[in-house]
């Protein structure tokens, strides 16, 4: 292509160029002359003032050198070579923006070339510094050191072998307890107590020859001229001047006090984890020894009830055969009008010792709390007359004594409360008010008072025995609800009685949920007030008859009931005692009964299962429940397994709480207590025969 352009023509087109194409010229020779400069710039010393302003407009000179040329080129080929008039403006356009593109990115590889050099340079040139520059510097340095140790809560010095100090802070002699001066003295191991020097010393001088750190505890006397804890840590230090130890020096004393103290509070720990253990020891030993104490309890309390129980039934067993021949010769001396006094007095003394063995036995079941209450709609008016009937005997021979009753017209007719134990309550009353007064008066109130604030249909039941007796003094008062307990000694002789009556009465009301009261005077006399809460009380003229237990004279006088008759009848009588035997026999055989008579249980069952199939069955059965061989459970239990459907009576002398809940669960229909009386006796074995009639006895073959 060069050959075909002409040198002439280029020398004319040169000479004859127009004005924008002078310019372009001009404008490329600058350019160039800026580049040249910029890179003389930037190899110079003092660069930093010119080269900026350079490499700013960098790539713009790059783009006018490398577009104008362009121009320039694309003018002439078109004019001169290929004869297109008209088209350089859009050539000039191209060539610029070629120019520029180029001289863009060729900037930007000379400019990261340039950085990277820089860098170089810069880290291998070695700074130059004058020696006033490097003191001060080294002075500046040495100051920050030394203002940092200084404010560092430790100390630290540099000592050597000897631990003589090269160099010492100030809070390191203010932990070794000298001056600042006084430190560089001598060597530090002067300061620590002689106690712990030689270890130190030694331990100093071992890891020095090893050339290890080092790390102790030691103490050091402080200025007050007590004892302060230090840690000391070291490290080597080899200089130009031979090797060292810096040391850092640390005040321990307040981690050590505390460290004391924390182990003492260990140690006091400790020692009440020992006590509190010693505690749970004797706790655990007291609680085993409780327990052995309850067993044993329990066990005495097991041996009591079996001892009562025994006592209750061998008492019990014998007392059967004196009230009944008692009884029995009661009616033959009436039969045949001979006088009856002493059988009476014999009759009354048996009554009384089988009232103190029911008291006793009630103590007891109060005391195991197995005491349970039977309430029943019952007359107060009723319970009173009773009580008052009862007991009036006693003062048919003694005038100077009046007895007294007064109730109130409001007093309801019939009540919800256990007649049985209020019955009780007011006999044990009115008897020592009757054993206390020898002249006289004896009154018995009874009174009623409606409770407004509790529920509508409740109220309180006033009961009130007085007497004119001996009365009592505050000492006996204090002691009156105890058992066995009377007024003093003299009393029990002249008067008698157990001490039991009113420690059951106190019981008996408050667990009808009542209150007794007492007040007394020695020579005027004692009042018993007694408050009982009055259940659904009635007000109509159905009187509710008390459900109580006969009196001594009522059992006295049992004789001269209506008597009841068995015509015919085939009963089995199953005891082992020949006395009861007898006494039994002469009640039922008089009464017109057929009787059988079996010593124990395994006769009776011999014989109702064989007598079952005929027409001589035995249509009632009375079980003693304690006998040899087989007793009276067993016996039950086996009749009933075979199929035998007729009634059985458990006839037992056991009248501890339990013994008829027990009866009646091993077959029995019903229970009675010995000693009998002959009227309840026959009133039971009647009942029981009507029932028995619609249930014919049934065995299984």
């Amino acid at each position: 292509m060069l050959r075909l352009i002409d040198p002439a023509l280029l020398r004319s087109w040169f000479f004859q160029a127009s004005g924008l194409e002078a310019l372009i010229g001009c404008a490329m020779t600058a350019s160039a002359l800026m580049l040249w400069g910029t890179i003389l710039l930037d190899r110079s010393p003092g660069r930093q003032r010119w080269i900026a302003p350079a490499e700013k407009y960098e790539p713009l000179l790059w783009a006018l050198l490398l577009g104008l040329p362009g121009c320039v080129l694309a003018a002439f080929l078109t004019q001169h070579v290929a004869a297109l008039p008209g088209m350089e403006l859009p050539w000039y356009l191209a060539a610029i923006a070629f120019g520029t593109i180029c001289g863009f990115l060729a900037s930007r590889q000379l400019a990261r070339q340039r950085r990277e050099t820089r860098s170089q340079v810069t880290a291998v040139s070695p700074v130059v510094v004058s020696d006033a520059e490097l003191q001060r510097q080294l002075q500046h340095v040495q100051g920050r050191l030394s203002l940092l140790t200084e404010s560092l809560p430790i100390g630290v010095l540099e000592a050597d072998i000897a631990g003589r100090c090269r160099y010492l802070t100030p809070m390191c002699a203010e932990i070794l307890g000298v001056t600042f001066l006084d430190g560089f003295i001598g060597s530090w191991f002067d300061h620590v107590v002689q106690d712990d020097r030689d270890e130190l010393t030694a331990s100093w001088r071992a890891s020095w020859e090893r050339s290890e750190p080092f790390s102790a505890e030691c103490r050091v006397r402080a200025k007050d001229g007590g004892v302060r804890w230090i840690h000391v840590r070291c490290r080597p230090l080899i200089t130009d001047f031979g090797m060292s130890y810096v040391a850092a020096v640390e005040d321990i004393t307040q981690h050590k006090r505390t460290a004391r103290h924390l182990q003492k509070s260990i140690e006091t720990l400790e020692q009440l984890r020992l006590k509190e253990q010693e505690k749970s020891r004797l706790l655990e030993q007291s609680i085993g020894e409780l327990e052995q104490a309850k067993r044993t309890a329990e066990q005495s309390c097991q041996a009591k009830s079996e001892f009562l129980a025994n006592m209750s039934h061998e008492i019990r067993t014998p007392m059967t055969a004196i009230l009944g021949f008692a009884d029995v010769l009661i009616d033959e001396c009436a039969e045949a009008s001979n006088s009856d006094q002493p059988l009476i007095t014999i009759r009354r003394n048996a009554g009384y010792l089988l009232k103190l063995l029911d008291d006793i036995l009630d103590l007891s079941k109060i005391e195991a709390g197995k005491l349970d209450l039977e309430c029943l709609h019952c007359s107060p008016h009723g319970i009173i007359d009773e009580v008052v009937e009862l007991l009036q005997v006693r003062l048919r021979h003694r005038p100077e004594v009046q007895f007294q009753q007064f109730i109130a017209s409001h007093v309801p007719v019939s009540l919800f409360t256990d007649p049985t134990r209020l019955k009780q309550v007011l006999m044990n009353l009115v008897s020592n008010a009757i054993k206390f007064t020898e002249a006289g008066s004896i009154r018995i109130h009874l009174d009623y008072f409606e409770n407004e604030s509790e529920q509508e249909g409740y109220g309180t039941l006033v009961l009130e025995v007085e007497d004119t007796g001996m009365g009592m003094t505050p000492e006996q008062l204090e002691r009156l609800y105890q058992p066995f307990s009377q007024a003093d000694v003299s009393i029990a002789r002249n008067f008698g009685g157990t001490g039991l009556g009113l420690t059951i009465s106190k019981h008996y009301v408050e667990q009808l949920s009542g209150a007794i009261t007492v007040e007394s005077s020695p020579g005027i006399g004692t009042k018993f007030r007694i408050e009982l809460p009055a259940h659904d009380p009635k007000f109509d003229s159905v009187v509710a008859q008390a459900d109580t237990p006969q009196s001594m004279t009522a059992l006295i006088l049992s004789s001269a009931t209506e008597e009841l008759r068995l015509d015919g009848r085939r009963v089995l009588l199953v005891e082992d005692s020949a006395d009861n035997q007898r006494l039994l026999s002469y009640l039922l055989v008089k009464a017109g009964a057929q009787l059988t008579i079996a010593e124990n249980g395994q006769i009776a069952v011999t014989e109702i299962l064989q007598a079952a199939p005929t027409e001589h069955a035995f249509e009632i059965v009375l079980m003693d429940m304690q006998m040899p061989v087989m007793d009276g459970y067993t016996a039950t239990q086996q009749l009933r397994a075979a199929g035998y459907q007729g009634p059985i009576v458990a006839l037992t002398a056991h009248a501890m709480q339990g013994d008829r809940e027990k009866c009646l669960a091993v077959g029995c229909n019903e229970y009675l207590c010995k000693p009998v009386q002959r009227q309840t006796l026959l009133e039971m074995v009647q009942r029981l025969l009507k029932s028995a009639t619609t249930n014919p006895v049934v065995c299984r073959s």
